[in-house]
């Protein structure tokens, strides 16, 4: 039976991913940025709702102050 240590396993994956070639280490990386991009994209587009909604507070006088105000 061997003595394996958490410190010799992790010195043996970075030597290995130290020869790994850089080129599919970044596409890799570059696959899951996309992945991540993409579900963001999908989760919310501000642009068609705080476009909506600028426009109905334009109409309603949101931003027009009131001279009388005592604020």
């Amino acid at each position: 039976m061997t003595n394996v240590t958490l410190t010799s396993i992790i010195g043996t994956l970075k030597s290995i991913v130290r020869f790994y070639p850089a080129s599919i280490r970044n596409k890799h990386a570059m696959s899951k940025q996309n992945e991540i991009q993409t579900k963001k994209s999908q989760a919310y587009n501000p642009k068609e709702v705080e476009d909506r909604l600028y426009q109905r507070w334009l109409t309603m006088n949101v931003f027009v102050g009131d001279p009388n105000s005592p604020k």
